[in-house]
């Protein structure tokens, strides 16, 4: 290729490049905005199943990141299966992917009974966040760490929604270089 051939090419690619990622984008918050108006269909969920699904479909990520993920017996309840998937995909994903370096490089997955209600968790041992990235992590585009892993910063808001949508919240606790615990309850309508 010619010098002048190479000065053409290399914009090109940046411009295509940026074109796909915009694309990605749009799809992701088309997919945001959906969430609120979708039709939920609940049933009665297995969420020791439906989590463990999960994290198989994750495995060759975790493995390769060197991750042990592990998921505990959960506490079952009713919801619209598609939506919790996302839930706990995007939860141990982002799990995943932002794990660092660090030796203990471990994921756990379960539920406990606090004041009366089921209280689902996704604990890593993660890079974690500062009290100030951890008080914003729910809001759209939102990247505290852009450099650690892909993406458009949505997913933490579409999960937040889909657990409004179920009649629970969902918070965190994070230590910048501890890791990050992501909580949630959902309180759905009978099925």
């Amino acid at each position: 290729m010619s010098q002048q051939g190479e000065r053409i090419a290399k914009p090109l690619e940046d411009a295509i490049r940026s074109i796909e990622r915009l694309n990605g984008m749009v799809q992701r918050l088309l997919d945001f905005s959906r969430v609120a108006r979708l039709d939920y269909r609940f049933e009665p969920l297995d969420m020791t199943d439906l989590a463990g699904g999960i994290v198989d479909s994750l495995s060759f990520h975790a493995k390769a990141r060197g991750v042990r993920v592990q998921v505990e017996d959960l506490a079952d309840t009713t919801g619209d299966r598609v939506q919790i998937e996302a839930v706990f995909r995007n939860l141990v994903d982002n799990a995943i992917k932002y794990m660092g370096d660090g030796e203990r490089r471990e994921i756990l997955v379960g539920s406990e009974q606090r004041g009366g209600e089921v209280v689902y968790f996704v604990r890593d041992t993660g890079v974690g966040m500062t009290p100030e990235q951890s008080g914003k992590a729910f809001l759209p585009f939102r990247r505290f760490r852009a450099d650690a892993a892909p993406g458009e910063g949505i997913g933490l808001s579409y999960v937040r929604k889909v657990v409004e949508r179920h009649g629970g919240r969902i918070w965190c606790e994070s230590a910048e270089g501890e890791g990050t615990t992501f909580y949630f309850t959902l309180h759905p309508p009978a099925a």
